[in-house]
């Protein structure tokens, strides 16, 4: 169990150290992904990923302490729940981290054209504008 927990923390604050930071600019963002798919699957799944067990734990706790006082439970609940679902709708992770931008990369990289080209960078630019 500790092993586990380890590398859960681990992991994360490794690739934050170590991984090549995440271009700014559309067509260097697609080609970085495709360059580094591996690495940027495990960022996405570190940063939107982990939301969902955390909004599970948040409702664990609340049922365990409801014992004790169940109008703090119910409101710690809310807001630990709260937060992590405005996290997720309000873009809560880096601007870069998109995973329809995993699918975009790929054909990105396989486009034959500038005008194919020009159009998945818009195409980027318009997935993370929403």
């Amino acid at each position: 169990m500790r092993a586990r927990l380890f590398h859960t923390v681990l992991v994360p604050i490794i690739l934050v150290f170590t991984a090549p930071p995440v271009p700014a600019t559309g067509a260097a963002v697609l080609d970085y992904i495709a360059a580094n798919q591996v690495v940027y699957l495990v960022q996405l799944i570190c940063f939107v990923g982990l939301s969902v067990p955390a909004m599970v734990v948040f409702l664990a706790l609340s049922v365990s302490l409801a014992g004790a006082n169940k109008s703090l439970a119910a409101i710690g609940g809310l807001i630990g729940i709260g937060s992590e679902i405005m996290a997720l709708s309000l873009n809560g992770s880096p601007q870069s981290l998109h995973g329809a931008l995993v699918h975009l990369s790929g054909q990105y990289i396989a486009a034959a054209t500038a005008a194919q080209r020009l159009a998945l960078t818009t195409a980027r630019r318009a997935s993370l504008l929403r």
